[in-house]
Protein backbone atom coordinates (compact mmCIF):
# COMPACT_ATOMS: atom_id res chain seq x y z
CA UNK A 1 0.00 0.00 0.00
CA UNK A 2 2.83 2.40 0.85
CA UNK A 3 4.36 1.71 -2.55
CA UNK A 4 1.07 2.53 -4.31
CA UNK A 5 0.74 5.72 -2.26
CA UNK A 6 4.27 6.79 -3.24
CA UNK A 7 3.55 6.05 -6.92
CA UNK A 8 0.42 8.18 -6.75
CA UNK A 9 2.36 10.99 -5.05
CA UNK A 10 4.87 10.89 -7.91
CA UNK A 11 2.07 10.95 -10.49
CA UNK A 12 0.45 13.85 -8.64
CA UNK A 13 3.74 15.77 -8.78
CA UNK A 14 3.83 15.19 -12.55
CA UNK A 15 0.18 16.27 -12.82
CA UNK A 16 1.10 19.56 -11.09
CA UNK A 17 3.61 20.18 -13.88
CA UNK A 18 0.95 19.35 -16.45
CA UNK A 19 -1.47 21.74 -14.72
CA UNK A 20 0.97 24.56 -15.41
CA UNK A 21 1.67 23.33 -18.96
CA UNK A 22 -2.02 23.29 -19.94
CA UNK A 23 -2.40 26.89 -18.82
CA UNK A 24 -3.27 26.69 -15.12
CA UNK A 25 -6.51 28.04 -13.73
CA UNK A 26 -7.61 29.98 -16.86
CA UNK A 27 -7.44 26.76 -18.89
CA UNK A 28 -9.45 24.94 -16.23
CA UNK A 29 -12.12 27.61 -16.17
CA UNK A 30 -12.50 27.44 -19.95
CA UNK A 31 -12.38 23.64 -20.16
CA UNK A 32 -9.48 23.63 -22.63
CA UNK A 33 -7.34 21.51 -20.30
CA UNK A 34 -9.52 18.42 -20.65
CA UNK A 35 -8.93 17.85 -24.36
CA UNK A 36 -5.23 18.53 -23.96
CA UNK A 37 -4.96 15.86 -21.26
CA UNK A 38 -7.05 13.37 -23.23
CA UNK A 39 -4.92 13.83 -26.36
CA UNK A 40 -1.70 13.60 -24.37
CA UNK A 41 -2.65 10.53 -22.32
CA UNK A 42 -5.14 8.23 -24.01
CA UNK A 43 -3.12 6.95 -26.95
CA UNK A 44 -0.30 5.99 -24.60
CA UNK A 45 -2.68 4.10 -22.31
CA UNK A 46 -4.33 2.38 -25.27
CA UNK A 47 -1.01 1.32 -26.78
CA UNK A 48 0.27 0.01 -23.43
CA UNK A 49 -2.88 -1.88 -22.41
CA UNK A 50 -2.11 -5.59 -22.60
CA UNK A 51 -4.62 -8.34 -21.81
CA UNK A 52 -1.91 -10.99 -21.41
CA UNK A 53 -0.21 -8.82 -18.78
CA UNK A 54 -3.47 -8.51 -16.81
CA UNK A 55 -4.08 -12.25 -17.06
CA UNK A 56 -0.59 -12.97 -15.75
CA UNK A 57 -0.67 -10.32 -13.02
CA UNK A 58 -4.08 -11.29 -11.65
CA UNK A 59 -3.84 -15.04 -12.31
CA UNK A 60 -7.02 -15.47 -14.33
CA UNK A 61 -8.27 -15.36 -17.90
CA UNK A 62 -11.84 -14.69 -16.79
CA UNK A 63 -12.76 -11.39 -18.42
CA UNK A 64 -15.32 -10.46 -15.76
CA UNK A 65 -12.88 -11.09 -12.89
CA UNK A 66 -10.20 -9.07 -14.66
CA UNK A 67 -12.62 -6.21 -15.29
CA UNK A 68 -13.67 -6.15 -11.63
CA UNK A 69 -10.01 -6.12 -10.55
CA UNK A 70 -9.12 -3.29 -12.95
CA UNK A 71 -12.10 -1.26 -11.75
CA UNK A 72 -11.22 -1.98 -8.12
CA UNK A 73 -7.61 -0.86 -8.61
CA UNK A 74 -8.73 2.36 -10.35
CA UNK A 75 -11.20 3.08 -7.53
CA UNK A 76 -8.57 2.49 -4.84
CA UNK A 77 -6.09 4.72 -6.66
CA UNK A 78 -8.72 7.47 -6.90
CA UNK A 79 -9.45 7.15 -3.17
CA UNK A 80 -5.76 7.37 -2.29
CA UNK A 81 -5.41 10.39 -4.58
CA UNK A 82 -8.32 12.10 -2.83
CA UNK A 83 -6.74 11.47 0.55
CA UNK A 84 -3.37 12.84 -0.50
CA UNK A 85 -4.87 15.95 -2.09
CA UNK A 86 -7.24 16.52 0.81
CA UNK A 87 -4.38 16.30 3.29
CA UNK A 88 -2.26 18.74 1.28
CA UNK A 89 -5.06 21.29 0.97
CA UNK A 90 -5.99 20.89 4.65
CA UNK A 91 -2.37 21.50 5.63
CA UNK A 92 -2.36 24.65 3.50
CA UNK A 93 -5.54 25.84 5.24
CA UNK A 94 -4.15 25.08 8.71
CA UNK A 95 -1.00 27.06 7.92
CA UNK A 96 -3.15 29.96 6.69
CA UNK A 97 -5.20 29.92 9.91
CA UNK A 98 -2.15 29.52 12.15
CA UNK A 99 -0.39 32.45 10.53
CA UNK A 100 -3.52 34.55 10.40
CA UNK A 101 -3.29 34.57 6.62
CA UNK A 102 -0.22 36.77 7.14
CA UNK A 103 -2.62 39.66 7.46
CA UNK A 104 -4.08 38.82 4.07
CA UNK A 105 -0.70 38.98 2.35
CA UNK A 106 -0.41 35.19 2.07
CA UNK A 107 -3.97 34.65 0.89
CA UNK A 108 -3.18 34.72 -2.85
CA UNK A 109 -0.47 32.10 -2.31
CA UNK A 110 -2.86 29.91 -0.31
CA UNK A 111 -5.47 30.18 -3.07
CA UNK A 112 -2.85 29.36 -5.72
CA UNK A 113 -1.71 26.29 -3.76
CA UNK A 114 -5.30 25.08 -3.41
CA UNK A 115 -6.06 25.70 -7.11
CA UNK A 116 -2.92 23.83 -8.18
CA UNK A 117 -3.79 20.94 -5.88
CA UNK A 118 -7.34 20.72 -7.19
CA UNK A 119 -6.18 21.05 -10.81
CA UNK A 120 -3.51 18.38 -10.43
CA UNK A 121 -6.00 16.06 -8.74
CA UNK A 122 -8.47 16.55 -11.61
CA UNK A 123 -5.77 15.79 -14.19
CA UNK A 124 -4.65 12.64 -12.41
CA UNK A 125 -8.22 11.48 -11.83
CA UNK A 126 -8.94 11.90 -15.55
CA UNK A 127 -5.81 9.88 -16.29
CA UNK A 128 -6.95 7.08 -13.99
CA UNK A 129 -10.27 7.02 -15.82
CA UNK A 130 -8.66 7.10 -19.28
CA UNK A 131 -6.36 4.26 -18.32
CA UNK A 132 -9.33 2.24 -17.07
CA UNK A 133 -11.24 2.87 -20.31
CA UNK A 134 -8.20 1.78 -22.36
CA UNK A 135 -7.66 -1.32 -20.23
CA UNK A 136 -11.32 -2.35 -20.36
CA UNK A 137 -11.48 -1.63 -24.09
CA UNK A 138 -8.55 -3.95 -24.74
CA UNK A 139 -9.91 -6.55 -22.31
CA UNK A 140 -13.28 -6.69 -24.07
CA UNK A 141 -11.81 -6.31 -27.57
CA UNK A 142 -13.56 -3.02 -28.24
CA UNK A 143 -11.78 -1.02 -30.96
CA UNK A 144 -11.20 2.52 -29.76
CA UNK A 145 -9.62 5.30 -31.80
CA UNK A 146 -6.75 6.51 -29.66
CA UNK A 147 -5.66 9.29 -32.01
Amino acid sequence: MANVKNEIKEKLFEAKKDYKEVGGWPSFKSGQWLWQIIKKSFSSYWNNANVEYFESKYGTKDTEKLAKKLISVAAKNAAILGGITGAAISTDEIVAIATGGEGGVGLPANIAIAATGIGAEAILLIRFQLQLVANLGKLYGVPLDAT
